[in-house]
């Protein structure tokens, strides 16, 4: 993961920057950007899991960050990061729904939570990606005329839908060797038809 982010920060920095017109937000002017115009993936809500078509995407912030190179590397940190933490919650989220439906009654929260972090971080290792980078170079003047430059950086992670039933084959295969007789129930539960995916 360090690696690609290090490659992905050399790529993006030898990026074309876009000289654009100044354009003044407040006290401020948005001076170059690494792209003609900001792409559509930059207005999301950051922190949040997206479908897209056969994709999963997750969207970082890092803005007001004084070295670019910097910033880009701890944004795309982030990125892989709070995806991977957004992955956790959402598994987990839906095998207690499924537990709830099919009328199982979980005994250790605590073994379940510790399989899907297991589980995640493996496959999210496999799958998750940089997919794009955006920022922006903008000038502040404060009231007193001082002046400094600084970046807003954007980073999109993408992972495959497909990622989801590789997640929930492989836990399905760990809880169902479980000591517990209701962790067992629920990996037997775990089937391809009732395996999420992430709409828009």
């Amino acid at each position: 993961m360090e690696f690609l982010a290090k490659k992905l920060t050399v790529t993006t920095i030898l990026l074309c920057l876009v000289v654009t017109a100044c354009v003044t937000l407040g006290g401020q002017e948005v001076v170059t950007r690494s792209k003609e115009k900001a792409p559509d993936w930059a207005s999301r809500n950051e922190g949040k899991l997206y479908g897209e078509n056969s994709n999963i995407q997750f969207l970082a912030i890092k803005k007001k960050q004084n070295d670019l190179a910097l910033g880009i590397k701890s944004t795309q940190l982030a990125a892989l990061d709070g995806s991977r933490k957004a992955m956790n919650i959402k598994v987990y989220s839906e095998l207690e729904s499924l537990a709830s439906n099919e009328k199982i009654i979980l005994s250790n929260v605590t073994e379940l939570d510790t399989a899907v972090r297991n589980v995640v971080q493996k496959k999210h290792a496999e799958y998750a990606r940089v997919n794009d980078i955006y920022f922006e170079q903008i000038k502040d003047v404060d009231q007193e005329e001082n002046v400094r430059d600084f970046y807003d950086i954007f980073v999109l992670v993408n992972l495959n839908q497909s990622s989801l039933v590789d997640i929930y084959q492989d836990l399905s295969a760990q809880l169902r060797g479980s000591n517990l007789p209701d962790l067992r129930q629920l990996g037997a539960a775990i089937k391809p038809d009732n395996i999420p995916q992430l709409s828009h």
